[in-house]
């Protein structure tokens, strides 16, 4: 017998789907744009959508997978109801008269799961004792369960399709085909070893970008990036139809267009936000508060956006870059897009760190966009100002850390500052030797633990903050540092000032 197309009924399967803001949940969503691309890259699949059916429903020619994601390290997961959700859309698109395969899935990193047996089952579903099924034409049956899945909660519409639809033989038929797959990696190992295997489907030879490990993480940051793109749905859909066109990615066409953008040079946005990405994965896994995990969230998702409407052109790079460096010499806007592009790669792990001292400071001060105490005037570097949270310093500088041979380090920073126009009066720098004072009248990288005097400080004078007082390191991303007494106070306890 011949599988009718899907799609005739994928647009009913929508009714009674709530629409879900993916922000304050964005480490699941990314766990759930990685199995989204993992389903892309299975030969067997046609097309996927995100948040239409579940979290990802992946089609083939003869099925359906409805999939769940759950990232959730270290906790256990709501085993009946994942159950009854994934239950209700096997109910659902059977009972709009679909024959062909449906594969209901729990994909999940979390702890160990059991699949429930038909007792167990029948107890999380709530089910009659005996079997109840609604009968007439499929145009009555499918009526009915449209009726049903139109209650105002959803244990209402879940309860009352299991009502009217409760066959001992169907509940058997979806425990046969209900699977509950495991993804051992952590998100940041998970993602890594897709972008291996993206990397697979195409001729390095044919890609600017060399280096395997550079091109692997680009593939996966353009494939989260076109799987993200389909939540900007219209304010408006006509209807469930056209939502689904929109949120729908073809395997062909997602190939095709990883593709087209190998072949060219990357832009310098999506350079960024891969190491935007990869320094948020590193973080997910940490025992954050509820409130400090949405701040991050947010974080996250402001830095991603100001990223793509910022660091496009060649002189937004070298902003980045004179932010971050630690070296003497910095690319300048004149040179090519290659150069900067590879100095981009060069100074990957100081871009990381940056984001992580921005986002340690703003999840302490209780800031929840990255923009928050910007100084958008200033083109030389990114500046911010925290004076309305009680620093003494009108313009600040945040970079990343000095590891080998500090002192020649802040001599080469210091004298490429020097130049520029509207020089920070504070350097958050992190060392473990330097910190205090600097003179950026003196040709010499000098800086001397002396107590400031912040009412008197001259423009030729600046601070260095050496960062100690604030953790980023695994496991210190659940502490709060106060920042009014330590980075932002004009007393160290260190020894230096801050």
């Amino acid at each position: 017998m011949a599988i009718p197309d899907v799609n005739i009924y994928l647009p009913d399967m929508h009714i009674g789907e709530s629409r879900r803001d993916a922000t304050p949940g964005v480490r699941g969503f990314l766990f759930q744009d990685l199995i989204a691309i993992e389903e892309l890259i299975k030969d067997e699949t046609e097309f996927i959508c995100s948040e239409y059916i579940e979290d990802v429903c992946a089609v083939t020619s003869n099925g359906v997978r409805i999939i769940q994601s759950k990232y959730t390290p270290r906790t256990n997961l709501d085993i009946k109801a994942i159950t009854r959700e994934l239950y209700y859309q096997y109910i659902k698109l059977r009972r709009y008269g679909y024959i062909g395969d449906i594969i209901p899935v729990l994909s999940f990193h979390a702890d160990a799961v059991a699949m429930p047996d038909e007792a167990t089952a029948k107890e999380y579903l709530d089910l009659p004792a005996e079997q109840r099924q609604f009968t007439g034409a499929s145009a009555e049956i499918k009526a009915q369960a449209i009726e049903c899945i139109q209650a105002d909660t959803k244990k209402k519409r879940e309860d009352g399709l299991f009502a009217s639809f409760y066959k001992p033989e169907e509940l058997r038929d979806f425990l046969g085909v209900y699977k509950m797959e495991e993804v051992r990696e952590n998100i940041c190992n998970y993602r890594k070893a897709l972008g291996v295997k993206l990397d697979a489907f195409f001729n390095p030879n044919s890609c600017p970008v060399e280096n395997s490990d550079n091109r692997q993480e680009l593939l996966i940051a353009l494939a989260t990036k076109l799987v993200q793109e389909r939540y900007n749905e219209p304010d408006q859909p006509t209807d469930n139809q056209e939502l689904l066109e929109h949120r729908k990615i073809k395997r062909k066409d997602f190939l095709d267009a990883l593709e087209r953008v190998l072949a060219s040079e990357p832009s310098f946005s999506i350079v960024i936000l891969s190491f935007v990405d990869e320094a948020y994965c590193e973080l997910v896994d940490e025992q954050l508060s509820l409130d400090n995990r949405i701040c991050l969230n947010l974080l996250y998702a402001s830095s991603n956006e100001w990223v793509k409407n910022n660091l496009n052109s060649q002189s937004e790079v070298v902003r980045l870059l004179n932010t971050v460096s630690t070296d003497l010499n910095v690319p300048s806007d004149s040179d090519g897009p290659q150069d900067l592009r590879k100095a981009l790669y060069m100074c990957k792990e100081k871009i990381k760190t940056f984001y992580f001292h921005v986002w340690k400071i703003k999840l302490n001060i209780k800031q929840e966009t990255f923009e928050e105490c910007l100084l958008p005037e200033i083109n030389e570097y990114i500046a911010f100002s925290f004076q309305n949270q009680k620093d003494w310093s009108r313009r600040s500088i945040i970079m990343s850390s000095m590891q080998d041979r500090p002192n020649k380090r802040v001599k080469d920073v210091q004298k490429r500052i020097r130049s520029w126009k509207e020089r920070p009066q504070k350097w958050y720098l992190r060392s473990t030797s330097i910190r205090g004072l600097g003179d950026y009248s003196i040709d010499v990288g000098h800086i001397a633990p002396a107590r400031l005097d912040v009412t008197s400080i001259s423009p030729e004078q600046f601070a260095v903050e050496c960062m100690e007082c604030i953790g980023i390191d695994e496991g210190e991303w659940a502490i709060n540092e106060n920042c009014e007494e330590s980075i932002f106070s004009d007393k160290c306890k260190y020894g230096g000032q801050s």
